[in-house]
């Protein structure tokens, strides 16, 4: 690669093409090193001693390894390499290599557990970082303070000001790990513009409704700071066939019910039933602000025999009449004969899962699960289909604790 190209290829990749040449480095090295283990050649008689002011070059595996750890670590103190998440696991791999080195009396033991620091490595690495912090800048800087933080060495007072200043240059990863993780440490007016800068570039692209990628947390963060301005982005995206935003910023409004979920349910039911009107976030936002005119599409497209095993519009019903709703879910169980593949399966999992949009999840849902639920699911143990055997048990498996029926 020329200098030209190297000038090009932005930081964070420089640095990984840098480890990833210490890796390789290491695995042929490496070898020659296993042989001089094994097979020690004395050195020529005309060969005078090496300098031992100068930095002996590594005989051994271990020697390598250990040499790959020294570089790392310098390189926690350099200005400009990101010290990120990536960069303290690679840390972690060669410290754990290097001590299995040592321990290993041929120096070809690996550590096939991962990469994993004891607390005296971790409080080395956090000392080191945090030391090297007043001469992070740039895009390295808030990766930095990051790991600070990850590492127990918090750096507070520097954490909340660098995060304001290299918000732009920090990667999404660690933006979004900042707005769930952290934000309580941030959370303050100064962040407003920033907030609102993730939510005008977002990608058009809807988010799963279990998911709490970036944009969603960027505008469950706008509703702690402006209530008025972040239900206005809510209630327009409610109002959308395939809202853009996860649930847990959708859901985060105190109405007990919202006339745009409401109007998205007037509308004609083969228009619902189809593809482009996202049923799935509409049926769980039906779950949550749903009234009257949500129940009667639900139970309207459900009387047509096709319908009978939506999973989410059974769910509609059972939020405002759980009598009507288990008898829908009794009555698509018991359609044998005309059920697609799956059919059943899948019905009884979706309606009594809490995150029934995750493929095998099976953790119970608060609303749904109870003893009505295990009396019907039990029923099903000795199924004809196997499949719904087999969610059978899976659910019963996880209604043993009780507790693990948490959360919707």
């Amino acid at each position: 690669m020329n200098r030209d190209a190297t000038m090009r290829t932005p930081p964070i990749k420089r640095r990984c093409h840098a480890i990833t040449a210490l890796v390789l480095v290491a695995l042929t090295v490496g070898c020659a090193g296993d042989v001089a283990e094994r097979a020690p050649e004395a050195a020529p008689a005309n060969v005078p001693p090496a300098d031992t002011e100068a930095e002996a070059p590594p005989k051994t595996l271990a020697d390598i390894r250990e040499r790959i750890v020294a570089e790392l670590m310098r390189g926690i103190d350099h200005p400009d390499v990101i010290v990120d998440r990536e960069y303290v696991t690679a840390v972690a791999d060669a410290w754990s290599s290097a001590r299995s080195s040592r321990s290993n009396a041929t120096g070809r033991g690996i550590t096939t557990l991962g990469p994993i620091l004891r607390e005296e490595e971790r409080e080395v690495i956090g000392s080191r970082l945090h030391a090297a912090l007043p001469r992070k800048r740039g895009a390295a800087l808030l990766p930095a303070l990051t790991s600070a933080v990850r590492l127990g060495h918090t750096a507070r007072p520097q954490f909340r000001d660098a995060a304001l200043r290299s918000w732009a240059d920090a990667d999404s990863g660690t933006r979004q790990w900042l707005l769930s993780d952290q934000w309580e440490a941030l959370r303050g007016p100064e962040f407003e513009p920033l907030l609102r800068h993730e939510l005008a570039t977002r990608i058009e692209r809807p988010t799963p409704w279990h998911v709490r990628d970036l944009p969603t947390l960027a505008l469950l963060r706008l509703h702690d700071l402006r209530p008025a301005e972040a239900r206005r982005v809510i209630l327009a995206d409610i109002a959308r066939k395939q809202p853009l935003y996860g649930g847990a910023a959708l859901t985060v409004l105190d109405d007990s019910q919202l006339a745009e979920v409401e109007a998205n349910f007037r509308r004609p039911l083969t228009e619902i039933a189809r593809w482009s009107f996202d049923l799935h976030k509409h049926g769980r936002l039906a779950e949550r602000y749903g009234g009257a005119d949500a129940l009667a599409a639900a139970r309207a497209i459900l009387d047509q025999p096709e319908q009978r095993w939506n999973a989410a519009l059974i769910r509609i019903v059972m939020s405002q009449d759980r009598v009507a709703g288990f008898a829908r879910l009794k009555s698509a169980l018991a359609a044998r004969d005309s059920a697609p593949p799956s059919a059943r399966r899948l019905v009884l999992e979706r309606v009594l899962s809490r995150d029934y949009s995750i493929p095998n999840k099976y953790s119970l849902s608060k609303n749904y699960w109870g003893p009505d639920a295990e009396a019907l699911v039990r029923t099903y143990a000795d199924d004809a289909d196997p499949r719904v055997r087999t969610t059978v048990a899976r659910l019963l498996a996880n209604a043993r604790p009780s507790g693990r029926t948490t959360g919707d």
